[in-house]
């Protein structure tokens, strides 16, 4: 074996063999010399370990003192009534800030004749072409002045809008220190898309009152969302302005969607906190009026394609009168499943014995819907409330057969029934 495969770890050196080997080497001299060879090793090996237990035992002292000054430190802030923020506060948040920032705002700007917060920079009364990402069909009619005016704010209301979050994170994410609350944006921004969504909604619930819940969710749904704030927020000039830190900058964070909308949203929470009642609602209505009539028509055309495939009514009952009853015969079967294990059913028509439909459904109650809804379009028939059903819904259905002839023969005979009735009737 070469000298090199001794190791320390395969031979204890203290154990009473080793030792009795060891006494009967030191007449052998070849044999003696791995024995030392293995010592030698032993006692590097310990060298190291008690080497490595000096190192990592500094470090831990390194570590406590550090955790220790810390601590101290902020034992010295809190009695010396300092928020408990980090150092960036004393810069970013301080009254000569404020002040040097308002003065950068002014001092570049452009006063506008008409427009307030023109002398801020902002609100230039500018019109930007629509981005693609608004998903709107055509142009909407603009009228002449448009923007509408950017609502004034006072200077402190404006530099805590302006101000974002990046500048001073929070410590904790529940709440500040009752002694000092956070001067960032993120308050205003959550009571902003409240207003937003209040605003909008009331001006859609008076505005159309033919709307229904479903129609007015899904109109609100393309009036208030990330794109269509970020584009109001680009045509005030508010993004270009924003206040954050330099890391968040040097990424053009300040130009995501996101950012945008959210500085916009601020504003609005800043208006309706700071103005008078109904001008942060007048001023919204104002904003989103030519948006409101550009995508109603949208909105009524995807209702009308999805009415063509699900439509409302009490078809069963409806197709009850034209067949008797006792003669009607469902017949249900689990089609197949989907990957969640929800099964697909397959419902049967039969008319005194005739099949006259084979439909499936999401559920035994949909497909029997479905059926319902397909005989009562072919034959004409009403429901309750004098609703038919949307020419063309049969053709949609991809699930489905409707038997015609069958249909038109069991018509053909209800009608001659009803006749006979009626002449019985009569004599």
């Amino acid at each position: 074996m070469p000298e090199s495969s001794y190791r320390a770890h395969d031979i204890d050196m203290n154990s009473k063999k080793t030792q009795a080997h060891k006494s009967e080497a030191l007449d052998k001299p070849d044999v003696y010399k791995k024995y030392v060879k293995i010592e030698n090793i032993e006692e590097n090996l310990a060298k190291e370990r008690e080497e490595d237990f000096k190192r990592r035992h500094e470090e831990m002292l390194k570590k406590k003192a550090k955790d220790s000054e810390r601590d101290g430190k902020r034992k010295r802030e809190v009695d010396a009534n300092l928020p408990l923020k980090n150092l960036n506060w004393q810069s970013s948040y301080s009254e000569p800030a404020k002040r040097e920032f308002i003065q950068s705002l002014q001092s570049s700007a452009q006063y506008v004749e008409g427009r307030s917060m023109s002398k801020y920079g902002l609100d230039y009364g500018q019109r930007l072409p629509i981005p693609e990402e608004l998903n709107i069909e055509g142009c909407p009619e603009l009228p002449e002045i448009f923007p509408p005016c950017l609502p004034s704010l006072s200077d402190e209301s404006l530099f805590e809008v302006l101000t974002h979050r990046s500048l001073n994170p929070p410590l904790n994410a529940m709440q500040d220190p009752d002694e000092y609350a956070s001067f960032d944006n993120e308050r205003l921004e959550f009571l902003g898309d409240a207003v937003l969504e209040v605003h909008t909604t009331e001006a859609i619930f008076v505005t159309y009152p033919q709307l229904r819940p479903a129609g007015m969710v899904h109109l609100r749904n393309k009036l208030v969302n990330t794109y269509i704030l970020a584009y109001f927020a680009d045509m005030y000039g508010l993004p270009a302005k924003l206040r954050m830190s330099t890391s968040y900058k040097n990424q053009d964070m300040h130009r995501s969607p996101k950012c945008k909308a959210d500085v916009m949203e601020a504003y609005i929470g800043a208006v309706y906190r700071d103005r008078e009642a109904g001008v942060s609602r007048q001023w919204l209505l104002d904003l989103l009026a030519p948006f409101v009539l550009i995508h109603l028509p949208a909105v009524r055309k995807e209702f009308e394609e999805r009415n063509s495939t699900e439509v409302q009514g009490h078809w069963a009952t409806a197709i009850n009168k034209v067949f008797d009853k006792n003669k009607m015969e469902w017949a249900f079967h689990e089609a197949d499943r989907n990957l969640e294990g929800v099964a697909n059913w397959n419902a049967q028509l039969f008319v005194d014995g005739d099949k006259v439909a084979d439909v499936c459904g999401s559920s035994k109650k949909n497909a029997k819907f479905i059926i319902a809804a397909m005989i009562a379009e072919h034959l004409k028939i009403p429901d309750a409330a004098g609703n038919y059903v949307p020419e063309g819904y049969t053709k949609n259905v991809k699930t489905g057969e409707l038997f015609t002839a069958n249909l038109e023969k069991l018509r053909n005979l209800t009608s001659i029934a009803d006749t006979s009735n009626k002449k019985q009737k009569t004599k």
